[in-house]
């Protein structure tokens, strides 16, 4: 339920001027609102599952985005009945929209090309089809060694840059020089993991390992774990052990339930496990560095 101590659903990652959303739940498009995030910019929206506290925000999001001039496509990723509750809600609330929906049905670990950052998709163990996502931020440039260049003979200039963008480049004598002759491969980008209801996974695709920020779900504290494993959901302790496996390097815990005076009581039972660990809040910010 709605609350302003434990608010349903919805992380914004922004990256290079765009901002990706991870669930919708109800009261979203205000939120976006209060905190100054662009809907214009929004460009990919990824529903982890059908239930309202992950769904219910979605119409107004896409409704205001257009309302805000955006022309540009929108990518929708879900389960398959996103798409047709979408189609409903413009049908029954009379609604149009003017740029196009690409919406895309997950799949169990499929990796997503979306430019600027990929994303990874994982099945979850939850009452119905849920996934979890993991994005990843691409990196092209490459550690440039200028006197292997030179030793080549490629001229410095903008042959290097080319290369250093792992781009292959050909010299006047038609020799072609290929990016691995004088440089390293780029560094793994900045990852983000999000996985909510839902059971502990016991194995993750490779891309979800070394994560740098796991937003993971934490519902009930483990003396309450007969009913995590009735409702399809996980404690904080298991949260925790889940970061371990996944060797991440930040856990921040979400979903959780109304019976705790304060989600912090499931922060620290998650630290006798995984110390680096801290609980959403509304308006809460983290930075990812390079």
């Amino acid at each position: 339920m709605p609350d302003p101590g434990f608010p349903v659903p919805g992380f914004i990652i922004k990256h290079q001027g765009e901002n990706y959303l991870f669930d919708a739940g109800e009261n979203s498009q205000t939120k976006l609102a209060r905190y100054g995030i662009s809907r214009v910019k929004l460009n990919n929206i990824f529903i982890s599952h059908m239930h309202g506290d992950h769904t219910l925000g979605l119409p107004g999001i896409l409704i205001r985005r257009g309302q805000e001039g955006s022309r540009q496509p929108l990518n929708l990723f879900g389960p398959q009945k996103l798409d047709k509750y979408i189609r409903a809600t413009q049908r029954y609330l009379s609604y149009r929209l003017h740029y196009r929906i690409n919406f895309t049905e997950l799949k169990d670990s499929e990796t997503y090309d979306l430019g600027k950052i990929k994303m990874t998709s994982c099945r979850l163990d939850h009452r119905l089809p849920t996934f979890g996502f993991l994005l990843q931020e691409v990196k092209n440039k490459r550690k440039f060694y200028p006197e292997k260049a030179l030793k080549l003979g490629v001229p410095q200039g903008p042959l290097w840059g080319k290369l250093q963008n792992n781009l292959s480049v050909v010299l006047e004598d038609g020799r072609p020089i290929n990016p691995p002759d004088v440089s390293d491969p780029p560094p793994r980008g900045k990852t983000v993991a999000y996985i909510t209801d839902t059971r502990p996974v016991a194995e993750f695709p490779r891309e979800f390992y070394n994560v740098d920020l796991l937003i993971h779900e934490a519902m009930f504290l483990h003396n309450d774990r007969a009913e995590a494993r009735q409702k399809y959901h996980s404690t904080a302790r298991e949260a925790a052990l889940v970061a371990n496996h996944l060797n991440a390097s930040k856990l921040l815990l979400t979903h959780f339930s109304r019976r705790y005076d304060s989600p912090g009581v499931l922060s620290e039972e998650a630290a006798d496990i995984f110390p680096n660990v801290d609980w959403a809040q509304t308006g809460m910010e983290l930075k990812i560095t390079s």
